[in-house]
């Protein structure tokens, strides 16, 4: 009798055994015949004549697309996008080009002496001056072409080698512009 249960028990565990190789094969073959079936029903998503017209109607909105190397990245995009891109960067500055152009008293003397400070900040901001001036450092922050890496003391120490022959031009003239406008109203408060 004991022998009986046994052999009953080892016969149900190799049913069950044969039952689950016989599952492990079924499934294994049905994933092999949608692989090969998926295989046969592929086909090239386009023909090269499909790809040539497909070229040459992008052809003239390819006229538009720039391509930049920044590092090891590819930019790709369109001129109206860098267009926008550049107008709302130029709207986070006082003076978008002081770095690249002399500027002009005359269009100095449109700017309050807020923004003159600021404008002359804008230019140490540039290249990554930190700011200890708890309004400038907010300020320019806010900004997302900020990038503040370099400590004021530091900057000030290498002041010369950093900025440019027209960055140094505008900044003299801005604070000449500041010094005036603060003399201007000393004058007008004693009076």
């Amino acid at each position: 009798m004991i022998k009986e249960k046994k052999n009953k028990k080892t016969r149900a565990i190799e049913l069950l055994l044969v039952v689950s190789i016989c599952i492990l094969l079924v499934t294994e073959s049905v994933l092999l015949m949608n692989k090969n079936q998926s295989r046969k029903e592929e086909k090239p998503i386009l023909t090269q004549e499909e790809a040539k017209k497909i070229d040459r109607k992008n052809m003239e909105s390819a006229k538009n697309t720039v391509l930049e190397k920044k590092g090891e990245d590819i930019v790709i995009g369109t001129k109206e996008v860098e267009k926008e891109q550049e107008q709302e960067q130029t709207r986070d500055y006082i003076i978008a080009d002081s770095h690249t152009r002399l500027l002009t008293g005359d269009e100095l003397a449109t700017l309050t002496a807020e923004e003159l400070q600021i404008a002359n900040n804008e230019i140490f901001a540039r290249h990554g001056r930190k700011f200890e001036d708890e309004k400038m450092k907010i300020y320019f922050e806010s900004k997302s072409w900020y990038h503040g890496t370099i400590e004021p003391q530091e900057f000030d120490a290498q002041y010369e080698t950093i900025l440019n022959d027209v960055e140094k031009g505008n900044i003299q003239l801005i604070k000449s512009i500041l010094s005036m406008s603060v003399e201007s109203e000393t004058t007008e408060k004693e009076e």
